[in-house]
Order: C-alpha cells, then sequence, then structure tokens
C-alpha cells in the first residue's frame, strides 16, 4: 500500500497572496466506485502461535487487493504481512479460507494486541 497524490485544485499566488481555488477536475468519484473494501479490526490474538480468526468477507475470488497493519505486544506497528527473514515464528500475515473467513496468522514468538486488515474488491 501507499499514498497516491493527485491534484484537484491550484492556487494561484500573486506576490505573498493566494488567489481564488481554481478546480482541476469537476467531480471526484466515490470511492465506492473505485473499490469496495471491507476493513476489518481485530483485538488480541491469542500470542501462541497459529491461526486467529478476525472475520469473514462473502466473496474471496473478487479481492484485487489486501493490505493491513498488526500492533504487536511490545507496541511495534508492523504491516502485514509481516514476515521475519530469519525466524519465520516471528511473523504476522493473513489467510483467507475458501469460504471467506480471514485469519490471522500469529508465529509462536509474536503477541498481536490489535490492528486492521483491510480487503478491496
Amino acid at each position: 500500500s501507499g499514498t497516491v497524490w493527485i491534484p484537484i485544485a491550484r492556487i494561484p499566488i500573486s506576490g505573498i497572496t493566494a488567489g481564488t481555488p481554481v478546480m482541476l477536475v469537476k467531480q471526484l468519484p466515490p470511492m465506492s466506485q473505485l473499490w469496495d473494501s471491507v476493513t476489518l479490526p481485530f483485538g488480541k490474538s491469542n500470542g501462541n502461535g497459529g491461526i486467529y480468526p478476525i472475520g469473514k468477507i462473502p466473496n474471496p475470488n473478487a479481492i484485487k487487493a489486501l493490505n493491513g497493519r498488526a500492533i504487536l505486544s511490545s507496541g511495534t506497528t508492523v504491516a502485514i504481512p509481516f514476515i521475519h527473514p530469519s525466524y519465520l515464528q516471528r511473523s504476522v500475515q493473513v489467510s483467507i479460507a475458501p469460504d471467506g473467513t480471514v485469519n490471522l496468522l500469529v508465529g509462536p514468538e509474536v503477541a498481536v494486541t490489535g490492528g486492521i486488515v483491510e480487503i478491496h474488491f
């Protein structure tokens, strides 16, 4: 995931005076026209490793993008999937079952206190 900057207006400047904004687009489309999305917030995981169900989505075959973050018990925020390069037991990942169940996969050395997963269709 990342940040996308789209210019929607410009403001003419004369000396130190800002002028009237000039719109560069007629109207911004609603986000629902760009994609539908589901945000699944989650709380404390079992911390023992394994599968931690956090929600369910209706059509897993329609997923276009997935991103998220998890807050570890240490207070560190990591992007999902966070895969420790040397120690897989220190990883946080997401899996989606064929029935649409969304699971947080937590290594045995990781305790998660919260976070979100965003799924875009």
